[in-house]
């Protein structure tokens, strides 16, 4: 699905809201290898049984996304609020 560049984008932009040490990274790692080495497959067994399986996947998997970067970027405005009163404070 070409993901590699949001998992990169993912990591870098994990490293300015925190530190990101070796046991996240590799957690990181191994979550979206998991990920993509089993979604593949309980797709195929799903469309397998029900061809229009895919079509509401396909929708499902686009709102998701969609709602996940905009929580995103919800949390990222609130983080760098919160971080820039906290360094007015000082």
């Amino acid at each position: 699905m070409g993901t590699a560049t949001v998992y990169a984008t993912g990591i870098l932009w994990l490293e300015m809201r925190m530190t990101v040490t070796g046991p996240i990274v590799a957690l990181l790692t191994v979550a979206s290898s998991a990920g993509s080495d089993l979604f593949p497959l309980a797709t195929g067994q799903a469309v397998a049984s029900k061809p229009m399986f895919l079509v509401y996947l396909t929708l499902a998997s686009v709102i998701t996304v969609a709602l996940c970067f905009a929580g995103s970027s919800f949390l990222a405005k609130k983080l760098m609020a919160r971080t820039k009163r906290t360094n007015e404070r000082k």
